[in-house]
């Protein structure tokens, strides 16, 4: 009689430190779970808030160089050449518009290129815009470039096209 009640004994604290050790391991997993989901839950906000910004400052910037972009298309061209980019330099007024419209873009480009901006949303909504605006500009960046002697003028706006147009292959 004494050895069955040992026996029941032994076999209650089993029981019992088994299901201690089942619940103990299931209240971990369903913590996990949690910690999980609200990660999850702060990384999509993130993403959210991220593409939102991008959209917001997009708008912005394009609101911003509005007027100087039609200017400067009006007066030298859609397309800047080397012997425009010379004239613009003598004319301090469209100097100024154009070095307005150039950092506005290598702001947000800048912005873009170290992931406070989503790429991709940029893609979407303008990819063929910033890259046609690039190649309309780009002479006069090559040739800022090299009157100055200063290799990094507008550099982020050019490493997001180069970015933008991999994109699109």
């Amino acid at each position: 009689m004494h050895n069955c009640t040992c026996v029941k004994q032994a076999t209650s604290m089993i029981d019992w430190d088994m299901t201690s050790k089942a619940g103990t391991t299931i209240a971990a997993i369903l913590i996990a779970i949690q910690i999980f989901v609200a990660v999850w839950s702060i990384y999509q906000t993130n993403k959210r808030d991220r593409m939102k910004s991008t959209l917001e400052y997009y708008e912005k910037v394009n609101q911003e160089i509005k007027t100087a972009k039609g200017d400067v298309r009006k007066k030298y061209g859609s397309t800047l050449t080397r012997d425009t980019c010379a004239q613009i330099l003598k004319d301090s007024e469209y100097t100024v518009k154009l070095h307005k419209i150039l950092n506005a873009y290598e702001r947000m480009c800048l912005a873009a290129n170290i992931g406070i901006f989503d790429i991709d949303v940029l893609n979407k909504i303008s990819g063929a815009n910033l890259i046609q605006n690039y190649d309309r500009y780009s002479a006069y960046i090559l040739y800022r470039r090299e009157i100055k002697d200063k290799e990094f003028i507008w550099v982020e706006f050019e490493k997001l096209i180069r970015e933008l147009r991999r994109k699109r292959k």
